[in-house]
């Protein structure tokens, strides 16, 4: 967990790029708990039968299909993207080093 309560941890943003379900146990009641459920790009378990139950499950479909759904919402998890806060930040400095000019 970081120092600063409200910051994300930089791997979270790794695991969001690989289109996988993430897997959080427990919530801890985070930013990291808020990005996934705001993404749904993964579960998050409470207790030891919540693990077992996802896991269960996730091996059954795998098992089944060969491969596992993804329900993480792109357009979300894209608005994360190293591309997509890159631009957030220049248009932040170019608003920084815009005069203000009088009207």
């Amino acid at each position: 967990m970081p120092d600063a309560p409200g910051t994300h941890l930089g791997k979270i943003f790794d695991y969001l790029a690989s289109g996988v379900d993430i897997l959080m146990a427990p919530d801890d009641h985070s930013v990291v708990g808020d990005l996934i459920r705001e993404t749904k790009a993964g579960y998050i378990a409470n207790t030891p039968e919540e693990v077992c139950h996802f896991l269960t499950k996730q091996y059954h479909a795998w098992s089944k299909e060969g491969t596992l759904k993804y329900k993480g919402i792109d357009e979300k998890i894209n608005q994360y993207s190293r591309e997509a806060q890159v631009e957030k930040m220049a248009e932040l400095i170019k608003i920084a080093l815009t005069p203000n000019l009088p009207a």
